[in-house]
């Protein structure tokens, strides 16, 4: 295997693949180092990875590139990202081309991180570009998956079921479990938002079973806090605990915070612990505004969440909605008058999100997918 493609499997890798991966210091240098910063960056273990950045950063022979990835991969988990530096980065980038991708990437989310959402979004179509170009498809199709969260973060209003829909059917289609969980975390929040609770439930117990190859990881704790707290809004509570319980044993910061914000929705902890929320990430933020107000959208009908789910998977006819929505028993002018009212009812609550087009019934997308 030609270094190209162990340093594309290097960074596709997930935490659990990481560990089971080997790496000699003194043929593969470059690529050990790195593969000690991914691995003690998706732990979490801020102390070792600047360990190990003190290491490269020392080593005047090693690739700037690396050198520029490490320092990038610190400053994200240390939670000191600056602006001046960013740009200096990509002016100074030297195009080299194994790194491009992971070098965009980074910047992506470092935009990302300080709500920079504009500059994310270009970073992250940079880094799938350069990603896919190098080989790397599962990495690219997280870039993509950044680039839409990114997008939802600057236009809060927008609905992106269908496309974190189809950006789980193709993480589906090449084995990415992670990117399967990451897609599903945030359909199910998507659904949280339209009321849909019971399939945002479904949804966020999906992404945990997916996203145990992470386990350790930030994702994963995220998704178990998640799920904790739609557990509470359907009145499960003991479950909740369970999960607040396995969630307390990360130390992300982003899960300490979505804990705090849990512990207030259980009324659980100390409240002076209950305040900070300089680490939630934008669905967290939203969730602390809800707890906070005590607002969140109305419930969907059984119907309407049925509706939804229906069209989540894609476009479809009239008779092929009334079929998945009431059986193919019903008296057909029965069934399009029921079809005709939930129409109505559904489109006075989400206007602008139901598409009539062609003959076909279809939500409203942020992203155009390239086949």
């Amino acid at each position: 295997m030609s270094k190209r493609s162990k340093f594309g499997e290097l960074i596709e890798s997930s935490l659990t693949q990481l560990t089971q991966m080997v790496f000699h210091p003194a043929e593969e240098k470059d690529l050990y180092l790195y593969w000690q910063v991914l691995r003690n960056y998706l732990q979490g273990d801020l102390q070792s990875l600047s360990t190990w950045s003190e290491i490269i950063c020392a080593d005047p022979s090693l690739p700037i590139c690396l050198v520029t990835a490490t320092r990038l991969r610190v400053s994200i988990r240390q939670k000191d990202l600056q602006p001046d530096t960013l740009i200096s980065i990509e002016n100074h980038f030297s195009g080299d081309e194994m790194w491009e991708g992971e070098i965009y990437f980074l910047l992506g989310y470092s935009w990302d991180e300080l709500k920079e959402y504009t500059q994310a979004i270009r970073c992250f179509g940079l880094a799938e570009k350069a990603l896919m170009k190098s080989g790397c498809g599962k990495k690219s199709l997280k870039a993509l998956h950044n680039k839409i969260s990114a997008f939802g973060c600057l236009e809060p209003n927008r609905r992106l079921l269908t496309d974190f829909f189809t950006l789980y059917k193709r993480a589906k289609v090449i084995q990415d479990r992670g990117m399967c969980g990451l897609a599903l975390m945030n359909l199910s929040r998507e659904y949280e938002r339209l009321g849909a609770l019971a399939l945002a439930y479904r949804q966020c117990q999906q992404a945990v079973s997916y996203l145990r190859d992470e386990f350790g990881g930030l994702q994963f704790y995220l998704a178990v806090a998640q799920r904790a707290h739609l557990l509470l809004k359907l009145g499960r509570v003991k479950e909740a605990l369970q999960d607040f319980e396995l969630a307390s044993t990360a130390a992300f910061p982003e899960v300490i915070s979505a804990l705090n914000v849990l512990s207030e929705e259980l009324q659980v902890g100390d409240k002076s612990l209950r305040s900070g929320d300089l680490h939630l990430n934008p669905a967290w933020s939203e969730i602390k505004k809800e707890v906070e107000n005590k607002t969140g959208p109305i419930a969907l009908s059984t119907h309407e969440s049925l509706l939804i789910k229906a069209l989540t998977a894609g476009p479809s006819t009239k008779f092929e909605l009334i079929e998945k929505l009431y059986g193919d028993k019903i008296d057909s002018s029965s069934g399009l008058g029921r079809f005709k009212h939930l129409i109505i009812r559904f489109k006075k609550k989400y206007p602008g999100f139901l598409i009539q087009a062609n003959g076909r019934y279809s939500l409203s997308a942020a992203v155009e997918f390239k086949s």
